[in-house]
């Protein structure tokens, strides 16, 4: 069991590197800007963000997928799509190969790749549950995690 003695003054670094001290320092070149639905985003709750490869910024709410430019905000089609009960995104990842997958609230799994658009469904093996997490493995197969039922 170490002593207090030896414990004292890592306590001690460990108090002094988080008193604020670093964190006064002005952020060079940094900035920031808060963009809301005025602005043209669908909603305020943001469920994911990702950028692609050909440097657009996705941004998944529960009012639908809007691609960025840094300026403007465009939405993406989905209430058009008859499978989906729900436009609302759940969760969103950026695969290995740039593609994006969300997983929508109580519908498919949509992959969205550059110039191509899949959902995947019940009869694709996809459960029909909210979609918490996806990976992919280095091999291409996704992983994706759900949320539990409770009783």
């Amino acid at each position: 069991m170490p002593s207090r003695l030896a414990i004292l003054p890592l306590f001690a670094v460990m108090l002094w590197s988080t008193s604020g001290l670093v964190a006064e320092r002005p952020a060079a070149g940094w900035f920031h800007t808060a963009w809301q639905t005025e602005d043209g985003l669908s909603d305020n709750s943001i469920s994911g963000v990702a950028q692609t490869p050909d440097g657009y910024l996705w941004v998944a709410t529960k009012g639908g997928m809007m691609r960025f430019n840094g300026k403007d905000f465009t939405p993406l089609p989905l209430r058009e799509l008859p499978q989906l009960p729900s436009h609302a995104i759940r969760s969103m990842f950026l695969d290995r190969r740039g593609d994006l997958w969300l997983g929508m609230e109580r519908g498919p799994l949509i992959q969205l790749g550059k110039d191509s658009f899949r959902a995947y469904g019940v009869e694709d093996g996809i459960r029909p549950r909210r979609v918490l997490s996806m990976t992919d493995a280095p091999d291409g197969r996704m992983w994706i995690g759900y949320a539990l039922d409770v009783c």
